[in-house]
C-alpha cells in the first residue's frame, strides 16, 4: 500500500515537472519572437525603382521641323535634371496624339499635359486670343521677344487659368507670316482682289479680307493639298513653314508682308502644375523660358535667311519699300484699334500698353 502511495506521488511530481517545463519553453518562444522582431517596427522595405510621371506635350509640327525638334532638345535636358523627382516629357508632334485644333481641350480636360500652339487657333472660344496678332500691334520680332514675360502673365492669369485650367510657361516669337501665291506677284493691296487666300486662323482669315482679297479657312496641314488642286490661289503663311512643308513645290510668288507675327506659348493643365514640387516646376519653367528666348532670337535672324531660300527654289520675291508696306499697314490700323477696344475688362488697354513699352524697348 505505502509502495502504491509512494508511486502516486512520484507520478504527480512528474506531471508537475513536465507543465513547468512546458510553459517555460512557450515563454523563451515568445521572447525569442518578441526579440526577433524589436527594433524593426516602423521600418520600410527599400524603395524599388520610382514610376515616372510622363507629360504628354503636342506640337503641330512633324519631328524633324525645327518647331518640333527644339521641344525634344528641352524634353531631353528637363528629362535629365527631373528624373530624380519622377518626372519626364514625352513630345509628340504632327498631330500623332492628338489634332491641334483640340489642343486646348485636350490640356484643359488632361487628356494630354502640355501643348506647344498658336493661340489664335482657338479665338472661336475668345477673341482676345487674337490680340496676339492684331496687325501692326507689335513693330517687330525684337518688341514681341522684349514682352514676352508680360504676354505670358497677361494671358496666363487673365484667361487660360481662370477660363481654361491651364497655365502659361512660355511665349516666343516664330517670325511673320507673308503672302505666298500661285498667280501673280503682288506689291500692293489692289493687287489681292479676285485671290482666294488660304487662312489657318479667323484672326489671319480677316487681316487677308483687309488687304483686300478672298479668305478662306485652311489649316495648315491642309495647305499643300489645297494649293495643290488649285482649291486655293495662295496662303499667308510663314517662309520657314512654307520651305518646311515644301509649299514652294507649288507657291511662284511671295510678299515680305511682315505681318502679322507668329506666336507660339507653351500650355500645361494647371491642376498637373499645381501637383508637382517645386523643384520640378522651376525645372520645367527654366527650359521652357530657355527654348522659347533661343528660338525667338533665331527667329528674328531667320527671316533674311529664308527670302535667300526661297529665291534658290525659284520662287519669285517681292520685298516692300517701306512706302509700299504703308499701304498694308493703313489698311489694317482701324481693325487693330477696333478690336483692342472690343476686348473686355480693360484687356484690350493692357495689352496695347504691354505693346507700346515693348516697342519703346525695341527700338531704342
Amino acid at each position: 500500500m505505502m509502495k502504491k502511495k509512494l508511486g502516486i506521488f512520484l507520478a504527480l511530481i512528474l506531471v508537475v515537472l513536465l507543465a513547468f517545463g512546458v510553459c517555460s519553453c512557450a515563454q523563451k518562444e515568445d521572447k525569442g519572437a518578441a526579440e526577433g522582431t524589436e527594433g524593426t517596427e516602423g521600418t520600410e522595405e527599400p524603395a524599388g525603382p520610382k514610376e515616372m510621371i510622363t507629360l504628354r506635350l503636342v506640337v503641330p509640327a512633324p519631328v524633324g521641323d525645327e518647331l518640333t525638334d527644339k521641344d525634344i532638345e528641352m524634353a531631353e535636358r528637363f528629362n535629365a535634371r527631373a528624373k530624380e523627382y519622377g518626372y519626364q516629357i514625352d513630345v509628340h508632334g504632327g498631330g500623332s496624339l492628338v489634332n491641334v485644333t483640340e489642343y486646348l481641350d485636350a490640356v484643359r480636360t488632361g487628356a494630354v499635359e502640355i501643348f506647344d500652339a498658336a493661340p489664335p487657333i482657338y479665338a472661336g472660344k475668345d477673341p482676345r486670343l487674337n490680340g496676339l496678332i492684331l496687325p501692326f500691334l507689335f513693330e517687330s520680332g525684337e518688341a514681341i521677344l522684349a514682352a514676352h514675360t508680360d504676354l505670358e502673365e497677361l494671358y496666363s492669369k487673365e484667361i487660360f487659368e481662370p477660363d481654361f485650367n491651364q497655365k502659361i510657361l512660355g511665349l516666343l516669337f516664330c517670325g511673320y507670316f507673308d503672302l505666298f501665291n500661285t498667280k501673280r506677284a503682288i506689291r500692293a493691296p489692289e493687287e489681292l482682289q479676285g485671290l482666294l487666300i488660304g487662312a489657318p486662323d479667323p484672326g489671319i482669315a480677316a487681316i487677308v479680307e483687309l488687304f483686300g482679297a478672298t479668305s478662306i479657312m485652311v489649316a495648315w496641314p491642309d495647305f499643300y493639298s489645297s494649293l495643290d488642286k488649285g482649291v486655293i490661289d495662295g496662303i499667308l503663311n510663314s517662309p520657314n513653314g512654307t520651305i518646311n512643308n515644301k509649299l514652294t513645290d507649288i507657291v511662284k510668288y511671295f510678299t515680305d508682308t511682315l505681318v502679322p507675327p507668329s506666336i507660339n506659348v507653351y500650355s500645361i493643365n494647371l491642376d498637373v502644375w499645381n501637383a508637382m514640387p517645386a523643384e520640378v516646376q522651376q525645372m520645367l519653367h527654366e527650359e521652357i523660358q530657355n527654348t522659347c528666348i533661343s528660338f525667338s532670337e533665331h527667329y528674328i535672324q531667320q527671316h533674311d535667311k529664308d527670302i535667300e531660300t526661297l529665291r534658290g527654289l525659284g520662287v519669285d520675291v517681292t520685298l516692300l519699300t517701306d512706302e509700299e508696306r504703308d499701304k498694308f499697314r493703313q489698311k489694317c490700323l482701324g481693325y487693330t484699334d477696333e478690336q483692342l477696344a472690343s476686348y473686355e475688362s480693360g484687356f484690350g488697354e493692357k495689352l496695347k500698353a504691354i505693346a507700346y513699352k515693348a516697342n519703346q524697348e525695341a527700338g531704342k
